[in-house]
This record gives structure tokens, C-alpha cells and sequence, in this order.
């Protein structure tokens, strides 16, 4: 069973998920309309800047109501909304969801008090599991969307979740250079609010997190865009992922992840199997031998989704 983190070790989780926000100039991506290398950018709520669509994207519960925010504020700023966009199926894990993830994203949108028209103009049947697997989705979108197919270069604000985020912006930026993404920096929840078992460090938000940051920092120009230098002077380094890794925060983490710190056959096996049976309550076989994370309760998740929406709304 993983070790239960003491507050140092939450804090030090946390300040990895500070440095998985994108910010402005931590990766550079090719833009073919002037024909060369240029800064992906980021914005805040005080500087959102003019797009075509924004698009929630991870399956993450907390992002919907910063993507509610951010087109209030939009709204005020514009006097009018950008389109709405959201791709992904289910989680790449196996969790038990009451519905796709993108129809869960629409919904909760409609529930905080946006035209169903306008949430659903750009729906979609979804099939993709993960952000490579979402590309095509994303291009499906924008090339039969009215505002974006005749567009050059079609600029669409992305939110997500931060430990994601920084992963997200090298992978999407590195497959779809024709798109211009911007990336909200969307705020770290604090610890005591982390109440979804994919954020809390009770549950497998420590190993999302570990997860992401490691990835960020391999396969480079393979996978996703490099990280900037100075990006890479804060970032987190392999002992430390090693070790929360070793007190068993490994559900995101492959096998061959784990080769590369070091671990065996032998010792992988057993890790991912032991952190399956915690998470998911099943064995490497899919069989239930244990109970899962409270939210593996479709009814649990969306109850929880309920109050998240309701204390946005107050």
C-alpha cells in the first residue's frame, strides 16, 4: 500500500504540480505563417487574449470551472464567447465513469449556466483515451467548426489540470503546429481542496502528477517539444520522483518508466499490480479482489461533481 504522505512530502508534491503549469516561453513551437520558432504563450484571468474556441481537455473535474471563469471573463472583456470545444473518452487507467468524458464536461458547463446550444455545437463521439489519441478528435472539431475551418491559423485557449498541463502543452503544440494554442495557467488547488480521488494525494492525484513531470523532461522531439532551458533549472529531479515513486505513487507510471529508475522486472510487476489493486480494486487480470477509491462509485463522482458545481455557482 502507498505510504501516506506527511505534510512536507504533500508540499513538495504540490511545488512539482507548480512547476507542471505552462507559463509563457517554456516551449518553443514552429509557425509555418512566419517560418520559424516562436514562444507558445500562456494567460491569466487578468489577460485573456482573443481565440477562436477554448477547450477543456484531460477529463480533470476542477478545469470546468476555471473554463467557467474564464469565459465570464471573456465575455465581459469581448462581449461575446469564443466557441466551446472538449475531446477524450475515458481516463487511459481503466476508471469507471458515468458517461464519456467530453459528455460529462458538456454537461457540467450547461449546469453552471451556459447556453446547451452553444456547449454542444462542437460535440462529437469520442474515442480517444489520452492527449495523442485526442488529436484527431481535435482536428475533427476545427475543421467543421464555422469559426475555425477557413481560419489560417485557428488560436484556441486550452485549460486543464496543472501536473497535466506542462505535458499538454509540448504534446499538442508538437502534433497540431498548424493550431495556436494558448495555455491558461490554470492555479494549483491547495491541498485541503483536492477532494476528486484523480487530484487528491489520498487518492492518485500524487501519481498523475509524477507521472507528467517525468514525461515532460524524456522523449523529446519524439513524442512532445523540449522544455526551455530556464524551465529546466526548477524542474523536479529523477531522486525525487524515485522516491515517491518507492513509497508506491506509481498508477501513471509504465513499465518502462520505471526501468528507466531503476526498478526490475520483478519489483515493477509487483508495484503496478499492488497500486492497481488500490486504485481500481482489480489485479493485473481485471479481476476485483479489493475495494476501489470511493470515486470508482459512479454515484460518489458524480455527487461530488454536484457540490464542485454549486459552490461555482454561490
Amino acid at each position: 500500500m502507498a505510504k501516506k504522505l506527511n505534510s512536507e512530502e504533500r508540499a513538495e508534491v504540490l511545488s512539482i504540480a507548480t512547476w507542471g503549469v505552462y507559463h509563457s516561453g517554456d516551449v518553443m513551437a514552429y509557425n509555418a505563417n512566419v517560418g520559424c520558432f516562436q514562444p507558445v504563450e500562456s494567460f491569466t484571468l487578468q489577460n485573456i487574449p482573443a481565440v477562436d474556441a477554448l477547450m477543456v481537455i484531460g477529463g480533470y473535474p476542477r478545469p470546468i470551472v476555471h473554463a467557467a471563469k474564464i469565459l465570464q471573463a471573456y465575455q465581459d472583456k469581448y462581449g461575446r464567447l469564443p466557441e466551446f470545444m472538449t475531446v477524450g473518452a475515458t481516463p487511459s487507467k481503466g476508471q469507471n465513469l458515468p458517461d464519456k468524458l467530453n459528455v460529462l464536461t458538456e454537461n457540467a458547463m450547461v449546469k453552471l449556466g451556459f447556453d446547451k446550444t452553444w456547449v454542444k455545437q462542437n460535440h462529437i463521439d469520442t474515442f480517444g483515451q489520452d492527449t495523442v489519441s485526442t488529436i484527431d478528435e481535435i482536428k475533427q472539431i476545427v475543421e467543421h467548426s464555422v469559426a475555425m475551418c477557413f481560419q489560417n491559423r485557428p488560436r484556441i485557449a486550452v485549460v486543464s489540470e496543472p501536473g497535466y498541463l506542462l505535458r499538454l502543452a509540448q504534446e499538442l503544440s508538437f502534433y497540431l503546429p498548424q493550431y495556436e494554442f494558448v495555455y491558461y495557467e490554470t492555479p494549483v488547488t491547495k491541498d485541503k481542496k483536492r477532494t476528486f480521488d484523480c487530484e487528491s494525494f489520498d487518492g492518485y492525484g500524487a501519481d498523475i502528477i509524477l507521472a507528467c513531470a517525468w514525461q515532460s523532461m524524456h522523449e523529446w522531439n519524439e513524442k512532445r517539444l523540449p522544455l526551455a532551458t530556464e524551465k529546466m533549472k526548477t524542474a523536479p529531479t529523477v531522486e525525487q520522483i524515485r522516491k515517491f515513486v518507492g513509497l508506491g505513487y506509481c498508477f501513471y507510471m509504465t513499465s518502462e518508466m520505471l526501468e528507466e529508475l531503476g526498478y526490475s522486472d520483478e519489483e515493477i510487476y509487483l508495484m503496478l499490480e499492488t497500486r492497481d489493486k488500490e486504485v481500481l480494486g482489480v489485479d493485473v487480470s481485471g479481476l476485483k479482489v479489493s475495494l476501489p477509491m470511493p470515486d470508482a462509485d459512479p454515484k460518489i463522482f458524480m455527487e461530488k461533481v454536484s457540490r464542485l458545481i454549486a459552490e461555482a455557482k454561490k
